[in-house]
């Protein structure tokens, strides 16, 4: 029962009734898995800035805050459970559970690939190159906090695209 969960949430792969395996990634699953987290991740930005109430949203700036003074660390452990946070919790505020579901499970995924590529990564948070991500957070936010869904779900999917080029 417990494989088939993780088969169904795509966690894993069937080989036959017998074998699972993990996915082998690809530069093909890769671009898939991004195109979806982008129209998600859009919804869920859009949907934020019309649903979430005005405390969630300041929870949202604290995350913000978190974010600009782990990234002077260089810590990735910590930076990547802050951007995971940001994302999560910008899917929890869409008040949509489907999109909050879906977001979670294709986050993990697409971070695969980041996580890939740690070492390229590990550089970039401690380096000057990486100060995009977390400027892209703060925008999103913005757009959030001044209840502008086209423009939060615009940056939203120019942060992801962002991300899926780095890789």
């Amino acid at each position: 029962y417990a494989l088939g969960q993780l088969v169904a949430k795509g966690f894993l792969d069937r080989k036959n009734k017998k074998w699972c395996f993990i996915p082998l990634p690809s530069p093909e699953d890769a671009k898939d898995v991004f195109v979806v987290r982008e129209n998600i991740e859009f919804q869920t930005a859009r949907s934020a800035a019309i649903n979430a109430s005005d405390e969630e949203i300041e929870k949202l700036g604290v995350i913000i805050e978190e974010e600009a003074n782990i990234r002077q660390s260089g810590d990735l452990a910590t930076y990547s459970s802050i951007n995971e946070n940001f994302h999560a919790y910008v899917a929890a505020i869409s008040k949509n559970r489907y999109l909050q579901q879906f977001s979670e499970y294709i986050f993990w995924r697409s971070n695969s690939y980041v996580f890939l590529n740690h070492y390229r990564f590990k550089l970039k948070i401690k380096g000057d190159e990486f100060k995009d991500s977390p400027s892209q957070h703060l925008n999103i936010y913005a757009a959030i906090k001044d209840r502008k869904p086209e423009e939060a779900g615009k940056l939203m999917l120019e942060h992801v695209r962002c991300t899926y080029d780095g890789i």
